[in-house]
């Protein structure tokens, strides 16, 4: 009888080790698993491709004079298939791009926000994606994106439904795999900001994109101070004709001691992650 006991304990105890492994919070992910973030170099404008679990996002698609080198760079990189794209807005520097993009690789769900341009570029958008029979999701606040084993990547803005200003509705994304993460704002300004700093009390994160590239209207001290980047990223374009990265935003970020990478000084920037820590390659 004892021998039983003594096998039923240790069975037991064996299930709730093997259950406790598979817990999605138990551990991060493996070593031998890496999650790939590159901050394309695209001029003035944003795009940066996630690649996790074998599954690849790009966020934005920069302008349209940069299609040629960004669908090469995601061809270079091993993307066939695009499982995830997300158009933070419909400016030109972030959606230029996706008409070649959706023309080159095959596309599975497409996110932007619930809002239209006036302008050939966002046309071009809407016409490829209808030719190639994809329908467009709504971005907004609390949209999950399942990016594989390890990893969480949840859509906090935009918070509501009409703004002023079409930066607001940026798509901003918080993406975290094991115990790293990157914050992505899109070109989000200080109201955007405030309202996600005001939805999501943990924005906290190793690698932040600074909002619309530098400019003095995002990458408030508020949302700074929520998010304590360790590292921030400025996409952005060389000598470009509105004052890009601003001085104001520059201080500010060598005042909180943050490292800081420039698209148009550093050109495209790779991070990997293991789950446990963040490399710059």
């Amino acid at each position: 009888m004892k021998i039983f006991r003594r096998a039923f304990l240790f069975i037991s105890l064996s299930i709730l080790v093997v259950l406790s492994a598979c817990s999605p919070s138990s551990v991060p992910p493996p070593a031998s698993h890496v999650m790939r973030v590159h901050f394309i170099d695209v001029g003035q404008g944003d795009s940066i491709l996630v690649q996790a679990n074998g599954i690849n996002l790009l966020i934005d698609a920069g302008p349209a004079d940069s299609a040629g080198s960004l669908t090469s760079y995601l061809r270079e990189n091993g993307v066939r298939k695009l499982h995830y794209i997300v158009a933070t807005h419909p400016h030109e520097d972030h959606i230029g791009g996706m008409p070649a993009v959706i023309r080159n690789f095959e596309v599975g769900s497409f996110y932007a926000p619930k809002v239209a341009a006036a302008t050939s570029n966002f046309s071009e958008m809407a016409s490829s994606v209808k030719r190639k029979g994809i329908r467009i999701i709504p971005a907004r606040s609390g949209v999950r994106l399942d990016l594989g084993a390890g990893t969480e990547c949840l859509l906090l803005s935009p918070c509501g439904d009409v703004y002023d200003n079409l930066n607001n509705y940026s798509a901003a994304v918080k993406l975290t795999y094991g115990t790293s993460s990157f914050l992505f704002t899109g070109d989000a300004e200080e109201l955007g900001e405030s309202e996600i700093v005001g939805s999501y009390p943990d924005i906290d994160c190793d690698v932040l994109k600074a909002g619309h590239h530098g400019s003095s209207t995002s990458t408030t001290n508020q949302l700074l101070e929520a998010a304590s980047p360790e590292t921030v990223i400025i996409s952005v374009g060389k000598r470009n004709d509105f004052g890009h990265p601003s001085r104001k935003v520059l201080n500010l970020l060598e005042s909180m001691d943050v490292q800081v990478y420039r698209t148009d000084i550093d050109g495209t920037v790779l991070f990997e992650s293991d789950g446990r820590s963040v490399k710059k390659m």
